[in-house]
């Protein structure tokens, strides 16, 4: 039978435990007390460091802007119970490499927030290429890169004339230059006038917050970038004209590249007629031969919509008098043109021809 141990060592035994576990405690609570003075202190209290609310009033920002340059490295910071911490000498470094535009400018006009940088550079892909163009596109891109380039331009001209398409164009290469920033906003399925500065603000990614006009939101959001505005169909909502050239004012560097069947009427405007393609009148005609071998702008589309249907469908000397005079009757509208031509795959030219006639 085994002997059990008197009790006075199990009291003694417990009290060393007890005194052991008691002594263990009090070294770890010492040490992460000292290592916790020296590594998660709090930052000094003084007047050294900024957060980034305090940071955007010294350099007349927006804190949003403050918080887009340290993500990007442009403004060192570091970061005590979830908020920054900005040493004022890297507020004055950041100042002097921004240059006047840093203090001087309203807050959301500051270079170091481009819309590049939001990714707001969007424009709609055509999933085919502009035909008979070369003249307008060339004449735009130029009047809008220009120095001296009007601040408005509106493209004027009937429904189907191919409006959108050309602004798309005009757009894009602008674009490819580098120098200018693009904006996209499509105005088809708006009525109420009062609606286009908030697809305006979603175009630019702005939220809308209250106590500020949404012009008002756009004007500081935008401030002094270059940047080109394309609005799309614009023509039932043409009441909005206050408020585009109250942008306009407020913003000296924007440009607006609008499509509207009928003008604006706002100062400074300048109107760009899109008129139909190209096609031989009846006084005009061509012998066969010639029609074939240089077809007008209107009959090159024509054939470029056929192929796409049909790719064995080519221009001959055949066919070339009738689709001239398709595109004549069809008064070289580019869209009336690519419908007819979607259809060559139930009809021939003759047959299209005749059903033209036959409706009108």
């Amino acid at each position: 039978m085994l002997r059990q141990p008197p009790l006075t060592q199990f009291c003694i035994y417990n009290r060393y435990e007890v005194f052991t576990r008691q002594l263990s405690t009090q070294c770890i609570v010492s040490t992460m007390s000292e290592y916790l003075g020296k590594s998660d202190q709090q930052p000094p209290a003084t007047p050294r460091f900024l957060t980034a609310r305090e940071a955007a009033a010294v350099l007349n920002l927006s804190e949003r802007t403050i918080r887009r340059a340290i993500q990007r490295g442009d403004l060192p910071a570091s970061k005590w119970g979830g908020v920054f911490q900005i040493d004022q000498d890297d507020v004055s470094t950041f100042r002097a490499a921004q240059g006047p535009a840093a203090s001087d400018a309203p807050p959301s006009s500051a270079r170091v927030h481009p819309v590049r940088d939001a990714g707001f550079n969007t424009l709609p892909t055509p999933l085919t290429s502009l035909i008979g163009r070369e003249v307008e596109v060339a004449s735009l891109q130029a009047m809008l890169l220009a120095e001296d380039a009007p601040r408005l331009i509106v493209l004027t001209g009937p429904g189907g004339v191919g409006k959108s398409r050309l602004a798309v164009e005009v757009a894009t290469r602008v674009r490819a230059a580098g120098t200018v920033d693009v904006v996209f906003s499509p105005l088809a399925t708006i009525r109420d006038p009062g609606l286009v500065p908030v697809a305006i603000a979603r175009s630019l990614g702005i939220r809308e917050t209250t106590g500020r006009s949404t012009v008002e939101l756009i004007a500081a959001e935008v401030g002094d970038r270059q940047i080109l505005l394309v609005l799309d169909n614009l023509e039932q909502v043409v009441q909005a004209g206050p408020d585009l050239g109250g942008l306009l004012a407020a913003c000296p560097r924007l440009r607006m590249l609008a499509t509207s069947r009928s003008r604006l009427r706002l100062s400074g405007e300048w109107t760009f007629a899109v008129t139909p393609l190209q096609v031989d009148t009846a006084s005009e005609r061509r012998e066969p031969r010639t029609q074939w071998q240089s077809p007008s702008p209107a009959v090159q589309l024509f054939v470029a919509r056929a192929q796409a249907i049909l790719p064995d469908f080519r221009l001959s000397e055949e066919n070339a008098d009738v689709l001239a005079t398709i595109c004549r009757r069809l008064d070289g509208l580019p869209l009336a043109i690519e419908l007819a031509a979607a259809r060559i795959s139930a009809l021939s030219p003759e047959g299209l021809l005749t059903r033209l006639d036959y409706r009108l």
